[in-house]
């Protein structure tokens, strides 16, 4: 097996990759995955060619988790990981704390691979991005011409910058109104017979949900998470219960400041649902929330999240650990679901014509009954509910009414 360029090193985590690093459990596993699935048969030997270029390439992502005496690091591996059969695989929870301890793998089936990792090296955004080059790097072997464009080119030499930490380099010394947060608990499906996580997934034709969209004047994905909250509501409202219904929306801050990293770089807005049973009332009041996401309220989390730094760079492990806890379970009782779109990814045509659907797959935390996520290539949307209920009422009706 080659090895990678470069001795081992370790790399300090972000405070956003601190937090999930201190709190990933089998209670709370912080995964998610992105799975690619092809018209034809995976060769698994060229795949694995592919992972060991892509790893030379991008070679902060074949590493495990180090805790220092302040500090989480990324400790990066000369070699990198192997692939396995999709079907014979642990929950990430254990892989990432056994054997190397890489905190990114790549699963394999007969016509599908699947990277998953944890926001300790990277998000949504990066993984999508992760996918791209190593479905270009696969091809490529196979004797496919590919034109890359934008997408990361395994063949290349390492640019510094993908690997930067984004909030370290945005964050100023503007100063923000405090937010004042009221104390609330949200619904967390009380009374829902729970089952082990399943994933649930559909795929639609993009034109047909833009049209629905847009004829109640919202963007796609405040026209999904009406549709969340619609069903989420009907569950809600059949127990007898008033606690409002809220999702967590991963923000993806390279819209708003330009970085080329794969790290980690999103905040969160928090959506509540508008308490209306008119759908188009909830969509504009749904879009009137969005509205504020805006280049400030970005800001304003970047730089608290650096102040969070400097405040605890010289705070113990341990201790920051149990702070990091005990702010989880103040944030756990405020949120109901999470909520994330992908978006289009693009990828040039020649691949294009050999992928089917990608499968975007976020892991529910155990306050959580249901995570929902959606990802599109070309015309073909695929929304993926994860789903610890025992009933499907709730997938069903969102997919019925979409």
């Amino acid at each position: 097996m080659k090895k990678l360029f470069a001795p081992k090193t370790r790399m300090a985590l972000d405070p956003v990759g601190l937090y999930y690093a201190s709190t990933i459990s089998k209670a709370n596993p912080g995964n998610f995955n992105i799975s690619a699935y092809l018209h034809e048969k995976i060769d698994p030997h060229v795949l694995q060619t592919a992972v060991n270029d892509l790893m030379r390439r991008l070679p902060f992502l074949s590493g495990r988790l180090y805790g220092g005496v302040f500090q989480y690091y990324h400790e990066i591996l000369e070699v990198p990981p192997q692939i396995v059969k999709a079907d014979t695989v642990p929950l990430f929870s254990e892989y990432y704390k056994e054997g190397s301890g890489y905190v990114l793998r790549v699963l394999y089936g007969e016509r599908h691979f699947t990277v998953e990792a944890i926001h300790s090296i990277v998000d949504g955004r990066g993984l999508a991005k992760i996918v791209c080059a190593l479905l270009a790097r696969y091809f490529e072997l196979l004797g496919v011409n590919v034109s890359k464009r934008d997408i990361a080119d395994c063949t290349d030499s390492v640019v510094a910058e993908e690997a930067e930490d984004a909030y370290l380099r945005y964050a100023n010394s503007a100063k923000y109104p405090v937010t004042k947060v009221d104390n609330f608990n949200a619904y967390h499906h009380e009374g829902i017979k729970k089952a082990p996580a399943r994933v649930i997934s559909k795929t639609f034709e993009l034109e047909n949900i833009k049209a629905a969209a847009k004829s109640n004047g919202a963007t796609i994905s405040e026209y999904l998470l009406a549709c969340v909250f619609t069903e989420l509501a009907a569950e809600r409202d059949a127990q007898g219960l008033k606690n409002p219904v809220t999702s967590m929306l991963p923000v993806d801050c390279r819209s708003y400041f330009p970085s080329r990293t794969f790290r980690t770089f999103v905040c969160n807005r928090t959506i509540t649902m508008p308490e209306t049973s008119d759908f188009f009332e909830m969509l504009k009041q749904i879009r009137a929330q969005f509205a504020d996401i805006t280049p400030d309220f970005v800001q304003k989390s970047i730089n608290e999240v650096h102040t969070l730094r400097k405040k605890s760079n010289f705070v113990p492990l341990a201790l920051k650990k149990k702070l990091i806890d005990r702010t989880g379970i103040l944030e756990e009782s405020k949120l109901t679901t999470t909520f994330s779109n992908l978006g289009l990814v693009p990828l040039p045509p020649e691949i294009r014509a050999r992928v089917k659907n990608l499968e975007f797959v976020i892991s529910t935390p155990e306050y959580m009954t249901y995570s929902f996520s959606c990802i599109t290539i070309g015309e073909t949307l695929t929304l993926t509910v994860t789903s610890c209920a025992e009933s499907n009422v709730v997938p069903d009706g969102i997919f019925e009414k979409i």
